[in-house]
């Protein structure tokens, strides 16, 4: 994998509220962040400064050309796609990025997809978003990737997300997060 430009251009596909690229902006310094949800910015927000960044999408094409982006993130967001969308817009991001940042869940049975399930409803039912029926296993994320014409640069499974959570790390695995770098 090469270096990044001093001053990479990075785009956050499924934002949300834009906290990740915003901490990753505040860690990496000059780096550009257009941040894109299928969801349309409220009115009222339309006038706050932190929103200018904000781009709603259709959610199947990216608008931007060939190659001019550094990095394409999607954090937790393939998941919630349908069918053979997850697919599509890897290989949308590939297509207008170097890089293209992955961090999601593996399912590894009835119980993983159970606890998955839950925290995305904990996490997701008051934004409206879909709560999956299914997540990656480690071969369908790879077929997926090869599937958009991509290749794995590198590939962490085993995030510990939850060590701080007494409870909760308990019950969440850490090898069910992951996050994989891919590139054309």
């Amino acid at each position: 994998m090469s270096v990044l430009q001093q001053q990479p251009r990075c785009i956050d596909i499924g934002c949300g509220d834009m906290q990740i690229a915003e901490a990753i902006a505040q860690a990496l310094p000059g780096s550009a962040w257009r941040c894109l949800d299928v969801y349309p910015l409220p009115a009222e927000l339309s006038q706050e400064p932190r929103w200018a960044k904000y781009m709603q999408i259709d959610g199947a094409l990216l608008p931007f050309e060939d190659q001019s982006q550094d990095v394409a993130l999607f954090c937790d967001v393939l998941h919630h796609m349908p069918d053979r969308l997850p697919v599509q817009m890897m290989k949308e991001a590939g297509r207008v990025a170097r890089y293209v940042v992955i961090k999601d869940h593996f399912e590894y049975g009835l119980w993983s997809r159970t606890w998955l399930r839950a925290m995305d409803f904990v996490g997701n039912w008051a934004y409206g978003v879909s709560v999956p029926r299914r997540y990656f296993d480690q071969a369908g994320f790879e077929k997926a990737v090869a599937d958009a014409g991509l290749r794995i640069e590198s590939m962490q499974i085993g995030v510990d997300l939850y060590a701080h959570l007494p409870l909760v790390r308990n019950v969440l695995r850490k090898h069910w997060q992951f996050i994989a770098v891919l590139s054309r």
